[in-house]
């Protein structure tokens, strides 16, 4: 089986380095919330979802590098799509796009 995200959620949020909050659907079953757009030394980043414990900052939800970055270019290139106009997106992503476990040509 591979993932496919079929909603994105974007919700603006500036302060400090954090800029929106993310949630993903994938294959129109499982939802994870809390990722966050950062913006860090090297530029914006994606966070996943994390806990803060007495050992440091803890992730819910680790990926691939591979997984890692076709999930940051979607989410990215729908983050892009709201910077200009102040408004958060909450879409269903498009049937005839490809899974994101395939890998970018």
């Amino acid at each position: 089986m591979s993932l496919k995200i079929t909603k994105i959620e974007i919700r603006k949020f500036e302060k400090d380095n954090l800029r929106a909050y993310v949630n993903l659907t994938f294959n129109e079953e499982l939802t994870i919330d809390g990722y966050k757009i950062m913006n860090g030394k090297n530029g914006l980043f994606l966070a996943s979802p994390s806990v803060k414990s007495k050992d440091g900052w803890k992730n819910f939800i680790r990926l691939s590098k591979e997984l890692y970055q076709d999930v940051f270019d979607r989410v990215m290139e729908d983050y892009d799509k709201t910077s200009g106009s102040g408004q958060d997106l909450s879409r269903e992503s498009s049937s005839d796009r490809e899974s994101i476990s395939r890998r970018r040509r």
